[in-house]
């Protein structure tokens, strides 16, 4: 796991530390830098998404997914009730 782990050591993204009810464990976290570099991909990657979308869909579209998943919703119970 060393090898593995060393890249992201060196690059601060993660860091391990020795667990303290077993010397032979070692605990693995992500530094801070490494959970702001995440959230900014979900971030970027959504707001990606959400141009995509809208750029693809008539004003009254994007709320035709919730109707049909309360239809679904709907057909759902009545097949499990059944």
């Amino acid at each position: 796991m060393g090898a593995a782990i060393a890249p992201l050591e060196t690059a601060g993204l993660g860091s391990g530390t020795a667990d303290p009810d077993d010397g032979r464990r070692t605990l693995l976290s992500l530094t801070p830098s490494c959970r702001c570099w995440i959230e900014q991909a979900r971030s970027a990657r959504q707001d990606w998404q959400s141009r995509a979308l809208r750029s693809r869909l008539t004003p009254d579209e994007p709320r035709e997914p919730a109707g049909a998943m309360r239809l679904l919703v709907r057909l759902l119970v009545w097949l499990v009730e059944d």
